[in-house]
């Protein structure tokens, strides 16, 4: 009489180690889908938390705020402009209060932020940048061929000077975001992706 060990034969073996091949096979990709979109979206919604941090900072500054994007480096820059002074006011006197309103690190007296920046990754590029033209609204929004640098100047009544660009990944993602000149909110219009 025989007796049968226990433990696997080598056809069940191989079996199972198919099995998991194909589950492997199907799942990798769809996860690293849904990393690379992931990734993508955290990227969008900073874009657009540095845009309204520019509208909010342009409007709370009564002075207005540029983003600009270098193109080359792919980094965002928001400067908010200081508060001009009245012109009422003799020059010596403006000097003197900007001077005493002054902070260590270029920080002003109230301890604001006048600048934010952005930098994306390898992966992410804004690109097509496209002013919008509203007639009651006259935009000024630059594109500097020399540079590379495109400026979107938001101003303190809420207004921006519209413009329309998209952000592209690597892996074929793409979003297009619009802001809007009459309430300088940026929104994402157009949301579409393709499956490599």
């Amino acid at each position: 009489m025989r007796y049968r060990h226990g433990g696997f034969t080598l056809i069940e073996l191989l079996v199972i180690i198919m099995i998991i091949a194909i589950i492997s096979g199907i799942a990798v990709p769809a996860y690293t889908h849904y990393y690379d979109r992931a990734v993508f979206d955290q990227r969008t919604n900073e874009v657009l938390s540095l845009l309204s941090w520019a509208r909010e900072k342009a409007k709370s500054s009564g002075a207005g705020a540029i983003v600009q994007y270098d193109q080359q480096s792919r980094i965002f820059i928001v400067n908010v402009n200081n508060e001009e002074a009245s012109t009422d006011q003799p020059v010596a006197l403006t000097s003197t209060v900007m001077d005493s309103s002054q902070n260590i690190g270029g920080m002003s007296g109230s301890n604001q932020e006048t600048s934010r920046s952005l930098m994306l990754d390898d992966t992410t590029q804004a690109s097509d940048f496209q002013p919008d033209i509203d007639k009651s609204n006259m935009v000024s929004s630059q594109t500097n061929a020399a540079s590379n640098s495109i400026e979107i100047q938001f101003h303190p009544d809420g207004t921006a000077d519209g413009m329309q660009f998209s952000l592209l990944s690597l892996t074929g993602l793409e979003t297009r975001i619009q802001i809007m000149p009459a309430t300088g909110r940026a929104t994402i219009y157009n949301d579409t992706a393709s499956i490599q």
